[in-house]
């Protein structure tokens, strides 16, 4: 028995995770978050006993730190009492165009990553410094990193490229890279496994719905289309970010109102989607309880949501040339039945219906939520990116 540490780090929170491999059991996994406020937190979960607390996390080394330390030190982390940590998994959300595989992280791959910078300026910092720090505390272990943007290298070309001077794209390296690809690997093996079908043979939309959201389109295990595009901006409207808008609508505020870039970002990315129409439900449970207590606003966001997924799903059967299973995922996927209904519901015409019963008591479990007569399967699979990252560093080390 060996142990894989992952480690997943956002703009403002770390989860980090230990497995057991080849059995893939989870022994202990920790999460920091508000990392750079005032008051952060963090939850800790080893051998089945959960505490949770708030500390301070200035920076984010701070927290890589902490995370770093509660593993070593902890009197109850397994690594305290086994010295049997053979890699660490990091999770790196661009791969850009030279990265498709996961793979061992050699200085020419560091060098590879930190180029990417440009291309996700908001992720690929704090992946490098979770690799930089947890090179500091084991150095003498492999370290492996695991791409988002992966699963995505089979769009074909004709949905990757973007209708710009093609000279200028291949330049400048535009083009759809799509995200959630380690996401979507898992819950991809998990339908084909809940289905009884080998993967070759489905064709799967898959929608991860959590503070960020995209929709994959996946045919015969690769992924076709995804929602997500040259940045994780493109696609659904989100938690704080807008999603599909017209060009021309940053074009005007840009040139008529005095917009600059950074105001645009802000726009785009921390000021819009739920937050934005709802007029401060920053979350979609607090959407719903905003449309419980009558706000208009809030119904609209739920609305525009619900709308948006369906219109991509409806996109993606007819690229698919049909549908064998739908997928729900990530943290309002897993468990908010409210917004599976009326996904559903819309998607009607697709000849999809669904088990109310089934789908009100699913939150957070695997189930299949489909009717009887249903002409896909309609099924709840949380995601598990860790296991994913635990797998690939296994077989690589």
């Amino acid at each position: 028995m060996t142990y894989i540490l992952t480690l997943n780090c956002g703009s403002s929170s770390i989860k980090a995770a230990l497995f057991t491999m080849p059995q893939e059991h989870e022994l202990a996994n920790l999460h920091v978050s508000d990392i750079g406020l005032k008051h952060g937190t963090w939850a800790w979960q080893c051998n089945g006993i959960a505490t949770h607390g708030h500390e301070a996390f200035p920076t984010y080394e701070h927290g890589l730190r902490y995370v770093m330390r509660t593993f070593l030190r902890d009197p109850r982390s397994p690594l305290q009492r086994d010295n049997a940590l053979r890699a660490v998994a990091h999770r790196v959300v661009h791969g850009g165009s030279h990265y498709v595989d996961s793979v061992r992280i050699t200085p020419t791959v560091l060098a590879g990553i930190r180029a990417n910078t440009k291309l996700a300026p908001l992720h690929t910092p704090p992946n490098l410094k979770g690799i930089r720090v947890a090179h500091r505390y084991f150095p003498d272990i492999p370290h492996v990193a695991v791409f988002d943007t992966g699963f995505h290298k089979s769009i074909p070309d004709y949905a990757a490229i973007y209708p710009l001077p093609h000279a200028l794209s291949k330049r400048l390296l535009i083009r759809r890279y799509g995200f959630h690809g380690i996401s979507y690997r898992y819950v991809m093996s998990e339908a084909a496994r809940m289905m009884r079908r080998p993967v070759k043979a489905l064709r799967l939309i898959a929608c991860h719905l959590g503070s960020g959201c995209s929709v994959c389109a996946i045919a015969g295990g690769k992924s076709v289309d995804t929602s997500m595009g040259f940045t994780p901006a493109e696609g659904l409207m989100m938690r704080t970010r807008s999603g599909d808008i017209d060009p021309g609508i940053l074009l005007h505020l840009q040139m008529a109102h005095g917009f600059t870039p950074d105001r645009l970002n802000r726009l785009l990315n921390h000021q819009s989607g739920f937050l934005g129409v709802s007029g401060g439900a920053a979350t979609m449970p607090e959407v719903l309880r905003r449309m419980v207590d009558g706000d208009p606003r809030a119904t609209l966001a739920f609305e525009m949501f619900c709308y948006r997924v369906e219109k991509y799903i409806g996109a993606y059967v007819a690229t698919l040339g049909g549908i064998d299973g739908l997928i729900f995922t990530a943290g309002i996927g897993e468990n908010q039945p409210e917004i599976r209904a009326q996904i559903v519901k819309w998607c009607r015409g697709f000849g999809l219906t669904i088990d109310g019963a089934k789908n009100c008591r699913t939150r957070g479990t695997a189930a299949a939520i489909h009717a009887r007569g249903s002409q896909a399967a309609i099924l709840v699979i949380p995601t598990n990116e860790g296991v994913m990252m635990a797998r690939d560093a296994s077989a690589l080390v």
